[in-house]
């Protein structure tokens, strides 16, 4: 089945959200010296990242 223009439009915006936020908290894992921080953004960025790749399977 295929995506209408407003399905695929809000997919796409959606794909941007979820690569914006994996590299936020992949960046603000870099920033922190706290151990316990450090792990929950990366769980955070990792969360993100497999949100986008389920997402783009969509696309394909």
């Amino acid at each position: 089945m295929s995506m209408t223009a407003k399905q695929l439009a809000a997919l796409e915006a959606q794909l941007g959200e979820e690569q914006v936020q994996s590299k936020r908290y992949a960046y603000y894992a870099r920033l922190t010296s706290d151990p316990r921080l450090k792990s929950r953004f990366e769980h955070m960025a990792a969360c993100h990242q497999s949100h986008y790749n389920r997402l783009l399977e969509q696309l394909n």
